[in-house]
């Protein structure tokens, strides 16, 4: 596809924490292309492991372009009522390249223990 993305671990976000006072539990995002794309869009997702099942929080939508030749963009979802378990962030992206749109595989993050107790 010539784009790749890294979700990063899931983190109680210190500087939500500075404005709101409030634990936000956030995913972010870093993605690029190689090559100059005519649409590039990134859907990232916050998960919550419930039993065996993963249970979407928050997600949103990017559809910024990326420059062409690697320089990294950054997206991110934050969940506002943080709840202490087992989370990741997923992303997957269409691109359209050339004429012919593509839909990556989902990638996921480290699964990344919070804990609602702790300060950020």
């Amino acid at each position: 596809m010539g784009c790749e993305l890294r979700p990063d671990n899931p983190h109680v976000s210190a500087g939500y924490f500075k404005k709101t006072g409030l634990k936000h539990v956030v995913g972010k995002v870093d993605f690029h292309c190689r090559v100059l794309v005519t649409f590039h869009e990134v859907a990232v997702s916050l998960e919550l492991r419930s039993g065996s099942d993963w249970i979407e929080m928050a997600a949103d939508r990017d559809d910024r372009i990326p420059p062409a030749g690697g320089k990294d963009l950054t997206t991110q979802v934050a969940y506002p009522d943080c709840v202490s378990g087992t989370w990741r962030t997923v992303a997957t992206a269409t691109t359209t390249y050339e004429g012919q749109s593509m839909t990556s595989r989902p990638f996921r993050s480290f699964t990344a223990q919070i804990d609602c107790d702790r300060d950020p």
